[in-house]
């Protein structure tokens, strides 16, 4: 019986989902972007909870697209198709409700670097690195992580990844901004369910409306007008007076 391309562990206030492919470097298969894809469904149509991402096993989080199955494609069409599939399943990651977090427990290479671009927030672990070798390949990111790398870190950084396609360390990716935690080895997890459990504690419609705008902001389509409207809304909303009678008690001496 063939092991699963994903695992899901959904808790209380979070779901973990772990690329289960380690022999293949965890790299995503069209079958397992399907798999993730419809998880997220699932999890949208329900009580969606913060996600965090990793990796099975210890070397990699994720080593990118299924290179040996790409070999096969032999027509524009289909490579729209199984490349048309990832790009839908970042932007859904990146449009998701909730927080998603990057637990990098190991190499993030190519896709597996643009599918963490997608998340909210990286937590990379020390022996990590994460790198884009795409050039190397003689082709550039397939997945819109160009964009997403090049507003995360700048243009100097970017151009640094990627026309090189040499790896950046853990230390240098929270450096540059590319990631915003390093622990040591094996507590990526830990420290990304942690920051879950912070999160879910939150008011959740502003949370919600907050994340919109800053990716509005970031896409181009962010409007005063529609900022101005959300703020009005939350502000007469019944968590905003309660997290307001909240802070106030807390405050009185």
């Amino acid at each position: 019986m063939d092991e699963p391309l994903i695992h899901l562990d959904r808790r209380s206030c979070y779901t973990v989902i772990t690329i289960n492919r380690p022999r293949h470097g965890n790299a995503l298969s069209f079958e397992a972007i399907g798999s993730i894809k419809q998880s997220i469904i699932d999890l949208q149509s329900d009580q969606p909870t913060p996600i965090v991402f990793t990796g099975a096993g210890e070397k990699f989080f994720c080593a990118g697209g299924d290179i040996k199955s790409y070999t096969k494609i032999d027509s524009e069409v289909e490579l729209e198709e199984i490349f048309g599939a990832a790009r839908d399943l970042l932007d859904m990651i990146e449009a998701y409700p909730c927080a998603v977090i990057a637990a990098i427990n190991g190499w993030a290479l190519g896709g597996g670097a643009e599918l963490a671009l997608a998340c909210d927030f990286r937590v990379i672990e020390e022996h990590a690195s994460v790198g884009f070798p795409q050039v190397r390949l003689g082709i550039i990111p397939g997945w819109d992580g160009i964009e997403r790398l090049s507003r995360l870190v700048g243009f100097g950084n970017a151009k640094q990844l990627f026309l090189t396609g040499e790896p950046m360390a853990s230390s240098d990716t929270v450096k540059t901004g590319l990631a915003h935690w390093c622990v040591p080895k094996g507590e990526s997890l830990k420290k990304s369910t942690e920051l879950c459990e912070a999160f879910v504690k939150l008011p959740q419609a502003a949370f919600r409306v907050a994340k919109e705008q800053v990716l509005k902001a970031y896409s181009g389509g962010y409007t005063k007008t529609e900022a101005r409207g959300n703020f009005a809304r939350l502000w007469f909303s019944a968590e905003h007076r309660d997290a307001e009678r909240d802070f106030s008690n807390k405050s009185l001496p």
